[in-house]
């Protein structure tokens, strides 16, 4: 007698894989940092690596493409060559060439952030119900990121009469009774 075929329940989903994958980084980073102790750029140590304005926008540039591409600064920042995350914030806040570079990769991860949310939701309809929760944080975080690093296109309305967007308007509004009275011609 044949044997019935049985549904193979799928061991790994699209997100676990990922939830695996973030998991491994994480150790790594772990274990990176703890080989990197001591090595950091920090203070004077950067000071001398990055003594020049092509050296820093060198610098600049390369975490700008690796932070457009997901990547976090303070992972970056703790790699070995890379300057401690709060020298490279004062650089890029400090020099308007470099905040030049680096915003607009900012804004990339804005948008790599916001079609994730399109592609979680399309994998949460092909997965278990188990995992609906995890769907759901997934882009509910992935929202709120892209909603903070990209306001005007995926953030709340909020209009603010007053800017040189929306001047603020000044109307006169008249009652029934006055508003009759202008209407016939009468003063």
């Amino acid at each position: 007698m044949p044997r019935a075929k049985t549904k193979e329940k799928p061991s790994d989903t699209p997100v676990l894989d990922r939830v695996t994958e973030w998991q491994k980084k994480l150790a790594e980073r772990n274990a990176q940092r703890k080989l990197n102790r001591g090595k950091k750029l920090n203070g004077g140590a950067a000071a001398k690596l990055f003594n020049t304005k092509e050296k820093r926008i060198a610098v600049v540039t390369a975490m700008a493409e690796r932070v457009a591409s997901g990547e976090a600064i303070s992972a970056i920042c703790d790699e070995v060559g890379f300057p401690a995350r709060n020298i490279f914030y004062n650089w890029v806040n400090n020099d308007p060439e470099l905040m030049a570079i680096f915003k607009p990769a900012l804004s990339l991860r804005g948008e790599l952030y916001a079609e994730m949310v399109s592609e979680l939701s399309l994998e949460a309809l092909h997965a278990p119900p188990e995992l609906t929760q995890a769907y759901r944080l997934a882009v509910e975080s992935s929202k709120w990121i892209a909603c903070k690093l990209l306001p005007k296109t995926y953030g709340d309305k909020v209009i603010h009469s007053g800017d040189a967007e929306n001047p603020l308007a000044i109307q006169h509004v008249l009652a029934g009774d006055d508003l009759a009275s202008k209407i016939r011609g009468e003063k």
